[in-house]
């Protein structure tokens, strides 16, 4: 565990935040792999939530490919880089959009993999996982998601909105990038993560344009108290960032911020 936390308010929390250290699941191929979570309630109609993963994968050879993986009953429907899998029979009436922003689209490769005979496809073999009673969320489908280019270090940031079938709209997703800070806006959300994957202690900025009030949610942050500039002046003078939690959350408008500890 690297990071924990939800708010601001401990009855219907805005955000809940998990980030972790996975890398003890996979060989000696990898070398280290650390997955942030950010689940927003967004309180809309359209699209009442939304999940945001991160991921920093750092592989013991560059020539290793990496994949991100989305599993689905149904089969995913790829439109450049978003991934949308529309549930039907069961009783089922949902839908999720996943839209990838890492890799970046000139370097991310986006296939689906699945059907009859490929439930359970692993590079050129069916593994077959029956169950009784047969279960319908057994197999199927899944995403898979890679870079392009070969690299020790990669990222993958996907954004993943839930919604009604028929009456859902998935929003907008921007990305946000800065120095030291990588992320996404959606909706009045603004949510940013350390990209060297670590607790940041020095200076961070970044920009979002508009015009409407937002909310911001940095991981990542080394404990202790730390003030947001925004256009050359103090906007909040005095937040506290814990170490269980590594997290800064506050509202204000768009525009340039500076974050010091």
């Amino acid at each position: 565990m690297l990071g924990q936390a939800f708010g601001p308010e401990a009855r219907k929390p805005e955000y809940t935040y998990l980030k972790g250290d996975i890398t003890a699941a996979y060989s000696a191929k990898v070398r280290e792999v650390r997955r942030s979570f950010v689940f927003l309630n967004l309180d809309e109609a359209a699209v009442p939530a939304a999940l945001i993963v991160f991921d920093r994968v750092v592989s013991a050879d560059p020539a290793f490919q990496k994949y991100w993986l989305l599993q689905s009953v149904t089969q995913p429907a790829i439109q450049g880089s978003t991934a949308v899998v529309t549930l039907s029979g069961n009783g089922w009436r949902g839908k999720l959009v996943n839209t990838t922003v890492l890799p970046e689209p000139g370097n991310a490769r986006i296939a689906t993999v699945g059907g009859p005979g490929k439930e359970f496809w692993v590079f050129g073999k069916n593994y077959p996982n029956a169950t009784v009673p047969a279960d319908p969320e057994a197999g199927g489908w899944r995403v898979e998601v890679s870079p392009k280019r070969p690299a020790a270090a990669d990222l993958f940031l996907n954004v993943m909105q839930v919604m009604d079938r028929d009456n859902g709209r998935a929003l907008a997703v921007e990305k946000v990038r800065g120095a030291g800070a990588v992320g996404v806006r959606l909706a009045d959300r603004v949510v940013l993560f350390n990209p060297a994957g670590d607790r940041a202690s020095k200076t961070i900025s970044f920009t979002v344009p508009g015009q409407e009030q937002l909310c911001f949610l940095v991981a990542d942050l080394a404990e202790g108290t730390w003030q947001v500039w925004r256009g050359g002046q103090i906007a909040q003078p005095a937040l506290t960032v814990s170490a269980d939690a590594g997290v800064l959350y506050f509202k204000g408008p768009p525009g340039a911020y500076t974050l010091r500890r």
